[in-house]
């Protein structure tokens, strides 16, 4: 069995987690700068703006390059601690839509 990239013990019985920092993608306001006129008059939240086409495609991207990380490095045998397999222990994220 290989070992996970993404959590290991040493010989000492440590633990060494991986953590992934993953930023947004693209926002829409950046391209279409009109958008913001567009929100302001419609009285949405400017300062949270949704993801761009281009965003969309990052994202996905993203979440398919760790899925494959993940599932190449994580043990089939390893358990979380929900109780399901997997290398993913926690997942935590923004409340902007652009994330």
């Amino acid at each position: 069995m290989a070992p996970s990239l993404l959590r290991q013990e040493t010989t000492d019985g440590d633990v060494i987690s991986r953590i992934f920092l993953v930023r947004h993608g693209d926002r829409f306001d950046y391209a279409n700068p009109s958008w913001v006129d567009s929100a302001k008059k419609s009285g949405c939240l400017v300062t949270d703006p949704p993801l761009s086409a281009l965003g969309h495609r990052q994202a996905s991207e993203t979440a398919a390059y760790l899925q494959k990380i993940i599932k190449e490095n994580t043990p089939n045998n390893e358990d979380n601690e929900e109780g399901g397999s997997g290398g993913i222990h926690k997942i935590l994220v923004s409340p902007y839509l652009r994330v």
